[in-house]
């Protein structure tokens, strides 16, 4: 029997989303200290109580120490060490950096049984799963589509209701299981490949068909090797080159 799915609070998810993506930008800019409880509330479009709570969390998973006097201080050796926090490659930061104007636009979104997904790399993530989470988006520079993603869910991990949050869509993977899920992802496994687009992607894209693509298929695994999602995103090459980091 499918278990169901909590609400999530919407003015916490905002916040959260917002200090996540605050944090990952000041540790790429060398920034040590967030804003005060009261522009981060602004900021986020929230009451500084959500801004607390949130900023509990995140202290409490060693994100953040919050010294009186000193203001709340980001742990740069403990983010940049968290998959969720640092790895995720943000499309929309990839189009800003090219100065275009980045958007998203939801294909689909739906449940489905493991024997329906068109999963890379011969996928285990459907393995005792009723069902799947299959979430395919394009991502457009200047209203142009560039990239597109189609990402598999493990069922099981879900707890809140994605849908009953407005802005789900625009969310980069890792903040959607931040969000919605209850284990996270601490390794990732990516491959990256050329294919030519098909008719079906090639209409989705807005190319011809026949047109190479980069393709990227990516897998995160929570603790115990367990698979929790599987992405893959094809490139057209006008955002070509990419530039990836790898840590030792």
């Amino acid at each position: 029997m499918t278990r169901p799915m909590r609400t999530p609070d919407e003015p916490y998810a905002q916040g959260k989303v917002t200090l996540l993506r605050l944090i990952s930008q000041s540790v790429k800019e060398g920034t040590e200290k967030l804003p005060s409880e009261e522009e981060l509330a602004k900021l986020a479009g929230v009451s500084r109580v959500v801004i607390r709570d949130v900023l509990s969390e995140l202290e409490s998973r060693g994100y953040l120490t919050r010294w009186r006097g000193r203001g709340t201080l980001i742990n740069a050796p403990i983010c940049t060490a968290q998959p969720r926090i640092d790895e995720e490659f943000s499309f929309q930061e990839l189009f800003a950096a090219r100065g275009m104007t980045p958007a998203v636009r939801l294909l689909e979104d739906r449940w489905i049984s493991p024997e329906e997904a068109e999963l890379p790399l011969g996928a285990e993530i459907g393995q005792g799963e009723e069902r799947l989470l299959m979430l395919e988006r394009v991502f457009l520079g200047d209203g142009v589509p560039m990239i597109h993603s189609k990402v598999y869910f493990r069922g099981s991990n879900l707890e809140f209701d994605y849908q009953s949050w407005k802005n789900f869509a625009e969310l980069t993977m890792n903040e959607f299981l931040e969000l919605f899920c209850i284990r996270q992802p601490v390794v990732t496994l990516a491959e990256q490949t050329v294919e030519t687009a098909d008719a079906a992607l090639a209409a989705k894209l807005e190319v011809a068909e026949g047109t190479p693509l980069l393709r990227m298929d990516d897998v995160r695994y929570g603790v115990g090797s367990l698979e929790l999602l599987r992405g893959t995103a094809c490139f057209c090459k006008d955002i070509l080159p990419l530039r990836l980091v790898r840590r030792r």
